[in-house]
Order: C-alpha cells, then structure tokens, then sequence
C-alpha cells in the first residue's frame, strides 16, 4: 500500500476539513438563521472550502436549541460530480452553556453521508482543499493555538448512520467500498474525561467491521478493540500484485484485536489478538496453485516495537496445500510468483536509497539496539499436502507428500526447540523427523530422521538419466540420527533398500555416470535381496568423515556368501497356486517392521488387489527360547549403557543410543566388568548372566513386542487395502510358541476361496 506514513495527516485534515465546515454551518445558522446561512454559504463556497457546496434546507428552533440541515453537497473540483455529501445533519446546542464558557453540542447526528476518496500516485481528490485550509496557518495562529484555552467543549451522542465511503487506488486500479457505515460516539470530551466510540461497518465484498475505542484526552493513552468477521480477502489482490506474480486470492478473514498505547509516543503501543482465515486459495497470474487451506488460526499475545518484542501463542492449521512445479525449460512456479518486475524494481530502487543515506540513518533505521525477543508457544499444523511434478525430464517426475503433520512446542531464538514432523510419502512411505536444538546456536542440535517403506519406481525419471536404467521394483527404509554438540559430529545413518530391480534393457545410451549398476546391484544385495548399508559419521561439522570401510567390508561379505547361497524363493508363486508358503524372517527384539516385512506385505497387498477371492494368513513364528535368551542379552546391554549414562532412562533412549547398544560387544572390558557386578554366582559368560537375571521381564517384553508388531502391520493393511484387509489374518501362536524350535520368521499362507 503506497503512503501508509501519510494517512494520518491525510486523514486528520481532511476531518478537519470537513468538522470546519460543519462548525461554520452551526455559527452561521445560531446568528443569522437557516435561509440567510444558506445564501451566504453558497455565495462564499470558494472562499471558505475551494469547492462549489451545494447547500439544502437548514431549520433553526432556537426554542429547542436545535439545528437541523437538509443536506449538503460538496463537489469534486469539476463542478459536475459529487465529493462529500450527506442527507441530514442535527445539532442539539445547549445556549446556556456558553455563559459558563463551555461549548456543549448534544445529539449530533449525520445521516446519509457519503464521500469519494481518489488516489493516483501521492495526489488524492481532495489534496486541493488541503492546500486550501494550510493557506490559513500563520506563525501567530500557531502561537495561539499553543495558548491554553479557558473554555471547555464537550461533544456528546455523536453517532453516523448508514453512511458509505468509497476509495479507488488509479494507479493500482484497486478499490474499497464501504457501506452502511454506522459510528457511535457517546462523548468526546477535551477536558479530563475519556471519550468512547464505537463503529460498525459492512463491507460490500463480505465481511463486518465492530471497533470501539476509549480515549483519554488528557493522558492521551487510548484503548482500540475492533473485530473483523467474513472479511474477503480478495480485496488484498491488487497490493500483492506489487510485490509477487498473483492470480486470484480468495478466503475469508476473522480477527479480534487490541491495540493500547498512548498518542504522545505512538509506536510504543501494544497488540495482541487472534486472526483467522478460512476457505483460502491463492494462484499464480497463470492459474496455478500457490496456496490453499482449509483453516488456519494464530494468537497475537503481545507485540511491542519499542521492546522489539512478538509473542505468539497457538498456530494452528488445517488442510493447507501447495506445489512444486519445474516446466521443460527447468523454470519453478514458486520463484515465478516471487519474482515479479514491480518487486525487483522496487527493492533495486529501495537498495539504492540506502546505500545513499548516511552512516548514521541507516544505524537509526536497523531500530533501538534491542534484541529481538521472539516465542511461538505452541505450532500444529495437520494434513498438509505438496504436489510436485518435474516436466524437464525425458520422463515427467509426479510426486506427493500428503498428511503432513508439524507439531512443536516453546519455539524461540534463545533455547532449545522441540519440533516433530510427520506425513506420507508417494503410493506407500511415510516419514517422521524430529528436531531439537536452538536457532542461535548452531553448534548443537539433533536431529532424528525416519523414512520407511518408500517405493523406489516413483523415482525412475530421475534414476534413469543418471544410471541408465529405469528402476522396475524395490523399497527403501532409513533410519538417522546425527547429533552436534559443541560442533562436533556424532552420527548414525542406516539404510536398507529391498529387491531394489532394474529392467533388462538401458533407457538411456549416455547416462550421467557410466557405472556396471546391475552387477553392482548384485554384489550389494545379500541372499534375501536386500541392501543393508550403515554409514556413521563423526567429526567436525565443518568437515564430517564418512567410514567407508564398513560400506566396502559389508559388500565383501554380501559377494561371498551370494556365492553359496541361492537367492530367497519367490512370493510371485504363491500368486497362482492355493496353499503355497512364502516366509521372512524378523528379529524379536524389535517393534519395528524391517524392510523385509514391508516387502512381504507389499506382495500380499498387490495379490490381493489381483485375486480379491484369495484370503491369507500372516503367523508369526517365534522360537521362544532364542528370543527370550537375545532379549535378555539386549536387556543386559541396555543396563549397562544406562549405567554409564546417569542421564538417560529405557524409557527416553533414542535412535543413536539403541544404535550404540546394539553395538556394545560381550567382549568390550566396561561390559564384562558390569557384567561381573550383576551376576550372583560368580558366572562370567555375558549371555547365561542375561538369561538368569532377566528371563521373566525379557518374556514379557518378547510378548509385547510381538502385539506391537501385529498391530503394525494391521494398520500398514488397513491403510492400504481398506475393506479388503479382512481377508488378512494377523496371528501371534502363543501355545505353540513354546513347542516351536525352528527360526523365527513371519510365515505366510494363502488359501483360495
């Protein structure tokens, strides 16, 4: 919006403009009466306003005390259209006031009022009277002014109804037009009393205004509550046009606010208040979607300038949607609407001000040296969405992220924030984050980072080009946490992609890297078709190192035992043949569904899409024996570690800390010397330790876990096949468990109906 700095004065005198003119009505009306005020106005109309007035029926009841005109005309400076006018006016004056030298006027009431305000540039329709009235301030009038007045004026019941106002921006061909202005003052007062007023306001796009204020005027502290409701937001249009490519805008605006604060020091004020909006969409000026939401709400606690202080309370929102879009000729839609000619003007226009204006402006210009206090307590934003679609490709890359969700809590510049993040990837991912550290100090933070179950064909427009082949099969799992503290690195990544397939043929003859990927693929997948790739990072955050070893030696060992070993069978025949098995094994110890897991429910989700007649059932086997003894054994590590962490619980441990557990070795000397601490019969074997300790609590934790995992994979089944999970049986053998010698795995049978 151009000239906010300006309004003010622009306003102020144009009220002035505008009670002065009322003002002369009422003296000319008290001491010459309605018709010879009236001729006399008309007559004069230049010299007192510099505009033609067109002046109605004026009735003087000196019995009553009272004046009432007709209407008033005010015209623009061609003579032709209308600038201000009103249809009635009624002033009730208390005469017998003015022998106590007070000016008391009662029950001012303007009907029907009405004014055109136009703008093109800095130059409004009304700036000639400005220039008229300012012809009338000399340096003795000032003195004057400046004098202390011995009479005191009190206005009371000032109310206008039903009146409009309209503002049209020319060079922004924008406009504002309100209706049905209705403003309700019970009494101003230039003495030691507060005035209050009151205004209510329609807004022919949509929308209500409520807005009240006290003002004191001997203190000059004022108090202004307003209330917004259903306000169009597309109004806002023509101004986001000077700073971005905008479309359409569309979405209504709730706020409740209030502002106090003092006159005399007018930007020492504070804010605060709740906004909302609803239904929002916002395009680009090609039709494409920037922004849309279906709520979202912020808390306004206190916003201060002067204290350099913005508190908010809870940011909410719901449904909010948005993408990312590349062309052929690899330009974004995101940098398109930000970068609009006027807005890059405008900056090169402002940098070159700047740069202009003395060391000693520009220092007053960054503010009053205070730091910036800055606090969200609290952030939570659910189903969020991003579309993204790359077309510069041979092939288009189209790609969702969907329910979103973004909690956190206490978000601030100068101590540690907690934010989570968590949402869906593509046909079948998810991925959960979590970040905990400080916005001013970078040197130690946490950050934890899961995806899970992602489809890997989704990527094939940008696999292709760079390896060759187009990506036939496989998912992909991660799991990291890297931690900073005091700029160091510390960190665990651990990736695992399974029966990650390739087609036969090359898609592209000259690819970006010139690698043997299917033997790689190959050599890197062990006998389940599985790549497991651990890569821990520590040292200097400025220069992190990478242990390649583990890559290389985990590869090594992948290659020999492929040599022996056939690959593991199929699923694909369980498709066309009823009663047929397919098994994969799982670890005990863990809640979490492997890589491998995801990869079995994806084939019966994909059979069961094929052959809805077919019903199956999911069992897990589990050697109770083994898992209680590797249970007990974790159990034993992790109360060592626990040990020597005095800070940490089981019940707060994290990604990086079951990552160094699970790495702890029976043979390690600070394990072997707990251990010798815990047993009670001088038995040093780590694993026979485990089991008498902790055999009972390890049963019950292998019986936990394996509802955990039931659980999980309910929900995967239910979230993917909807009705159709019911042909899906998910069983935990429990008297069977203790009989069961073999390897514990998932086992799978299918049954045609």
């Amino acid at each position: 919006m151009k000239k906010k700095g300006n309004y003010k004065k622009v306003v102020a005198r144009v009220v002035f403009a505008l009670v002065a003119l009322v003002a002369f009505v009422l003296c000319l009306v008290a001491f010459k009466g309605g018709d010879v005020a009236k001729k006399y106005i008309e007559e004069h109309d230049r010299e007192l306003l510099g505009r033609e007035v067109v002046v109605g029926d004026i009735d003087v009841s000196l019995l009553h005390s009272a004046v009432t005109v007709g209407g008033v005309v005010v015209k623009e400076q061609d003579n032709a259209t209308d600038f201000f006018r009103f249809d009635t006016l009624f002033v009730d004056i208390n005469l017998f006031d003015l022998l106590a030298r007070k000016v008391s006027l009662q029950h001012i009431h303007l009907v029907g009022a009405g004014v055109n305000v136009l703008q093109r540039d800095s130059v409004f329709n009304f700036s000639d009277i400005i220039a008229h009235f300012s012809k009338t301030d000399t340096v003795e009038g000032e003195k004057e002014a400046s004098e202390p007045s011995q009479w005191e004026v009190g206005l009371s019941d000032i109310q206008l109804r039903h009146c409009n106002a309209l503002y049209k921006d020319l060079s922004l061909k924008s406009e504002f037009d309100l209706k049905d202005i209705n403003l309700v003052i019970p009494g101003v007062y230039f003495s030691d009393k507060s005035t209050d007023v009151g205004l209510n306001l329609y807004f022919p796009k949509g929308g209500k205004l409520h807005a009240q204020m006290m003002y004191d005027i001997a203190s000059s502290n004022f108090q202004i509550d307003a209330q917004i409701t259903d306000f169009n937001i597309s109004c806002v249009e023509p101004y986001m046009r000077q700073g971005v490519r905008v479309g359409q805008v569309r979405g209504l605006l709730d706020t409740k606010a209030t502002m106090k604060g003092n006159f005399n020091h007018i930007m020492n004020f504070t804010l605060s208040g709740t906004s909302s909006l609803r239904n929002v969409f916002v395009s680009d000026d090609k039709g494409r979607l920037v922004l849309s939401a279906d709520k979202t709400s912020a808390e306004l606690v206190r916003l201060n300038l002067m204290d350099n202080e913005i508190h908010l309370g809870l940011i909410d929102g719901e449904g909010i949607a948005s993408q990312f879009l590349i062309d052929k000729d690899g330009n974004d839609n995101i940098s398109y609407f930000s970068t609009s000619p006027e807005a890059v003007a405008r900056r090169e226009r402002r940098d070159s001000i700047a740069e202009s204006l003395p060391d000693s402006v520009r220092n007053a210009q960054r503010g009053n040296g205070k730091q910036l206090v800055f606090k969200i307590d609290r952030v939570d934003m659910r189903n969020m969405s991003m579309h993204m679609s790359d077309e510069s490709l041979s092939e288009t890359f189209n790609y969702d992220a969907a329910n979103f969700c973004v909690r956190a809590e206490n978000i601030s510049f100068d101590r540690a924030n907690d934010v989570s993040v968590s949402g869906r990837l593509g046909k079948t991912g998810s991925v959960s984050a979590r970040w905990r550290g400080s916005l001013n100090d970078w040197s130690n933070q946490n950050v934890m980072v899961t995806l899970t179950n992602v489809d890997l064909t989704e990527f094939s427009p940008y696999f292709a080009p760079v390896f060759a082949y187009r990506i036939t099969g496989g998912n992909m799992s991660l799991v990291s946490q890297n931690v900073v503290e005091n700029n160091s690195l510390r960190g665990t990544n651990q990736l695992s992609v399974m029966n990650c397939m390739v087609e036969k043929d090359k898609s592209v003859e000259n690819p970006e890297f010139k690698v043997p990927l299917k033997t790689a693929l190959y050599v890197v997948k062990d006998k389940n078709g599985k790549i497991d790739i651990d890569l821990p990072v520590a040292g200097s955050i400025d220069s992190p190192e990478f242990s390649y070893r583990k890559i290389i030696l985990a590869t090594l060992k992948n290659f020999l035992v492929k040599v022996g070993q056939s690959p593991f069978k199929s699923m694909a025949k369980a498709f066309g043949a009823a009663g047929s098995v397919d098994e994969m094994p799982f670890d005990p110890t863990s809640a979490s569904l492997s890589v491998e897991t995801y990869e079995q429910l994806n084939k019966v989700v994909g059979m069961l899409g094929q052959k809805p007649e077919l019903k199956a059932r999911l069992i897990q086997k589990i050697n109770m024996g083994d898992a209680v003894a590797d249970m007990a054994f974790v159990q034993l590590k992790t109360a060592c570690f626990l040990k020597q962490h005095p800070g940490k619980s089981a019940e707060n441990l994290e990604i990086i800390d079951r990552n160094d557990i699970a790495k702890m070795s029976d043979k390690d000397s600070a394990f072997v010397a707990y251990v010798a601490t815990v047993s009670n019969t001088g038995e040093t074997n780590p694993h026979k330790v485990a089991s008498a300790v902790y055999a009972a609590s390890a049963r019950q934790e292998v019986d936990k876990l394996a509802q955990a995992r039931a659980a999980a994979i309910r929900d995967y089944l239910n979230q993917q096949l909807g009705d159709l999970a019911a042909n899906v049986d998910v069983i935990t053998p429990e008297g069977e468990s203790e009989e069961y010698k073999g390897k514990t795995l998932l086992k799978l049978d299918l049954v045609a109906e």
